[in-house]
């Protein structure tokens, strides 16, 4: 097949794989409400996965903290904890702001007319962004940051995310098989 992936898309000869050809009973390039369907529990799925990937990796690093490493890091984490503490705090602001910024990242994805593709795009780039000063608290965490800002930032972050992912849309209104 030629031409790009999205025009591919448009005409209908390909849905989100290159495996699967979508039918279009519905009308010219309008997929049918089972296509669109399929796609956004695929999408909701990939979703969950990535609402839950911070506090998760907090657990594994955590596991992998206490199993691993030895009695000697836990001296270190207790020297800096006080050096730590005032940077791990300043993230929960840096989510906060980032999350915001992420929320208007999302809105350009998500115009009237845009394709599920679109969309879901615009919610992984946004929910990616949230997450990044949740992941770098994590570390802070594993080095001796106090638990408190750290379970504030990835329940911040946490929260933007789950609103980029099953949070309303804007073209909502304007499309019906959404």
């Amino acid at each position: 097949m030629k031409g790009s992936v999205d025009e591919q898309f448009q005409s209908g000869r390909v849905g989100l794989t290159d495996h699967e050809p979508r039918s279009y009973r519905c009308g010219v390039n309008e997929p049918s409400s089972t296509d669109v369907a399929r796609e956004r529990w695929a999408v909701g799925r990939l979703g969950l996965l990535t609402v839950i990937a911070v506090p998760v990796a907090l657990g594994f690093e955590t596991l992998l903290r206490v199993l691993l490493f030895p009695a000697d890091f836990d001296d270190l984490r207790q020297a800096l904890r006080p050096i730590l503490e005032a940077p791990t705090y300043a993230m929960i602001g840096v989510t906060a702001l980032v999350g915001v910024v992420s929320s208007f990242v999302r809105r350009r994805f998500d115009v009237p007319g845009a394709t599920l593709r679109k969309r879901a795009q615009g919610t992984f780039v946004a929910s990616s962004m949230a997450q990044i000063p949740a992941v770098a608290t994590t570390f802070l965490w594993t080095f001796g940051a106090p638990i408190l800002p750290v379970l504030l930032t990835i329940a911040t972050s946490t929260a933007f995310v789950a609103w980029h992912v099953w949070g309303p849309r804007r073209d909502r209104a304007a499309r019906s098989d959404t």
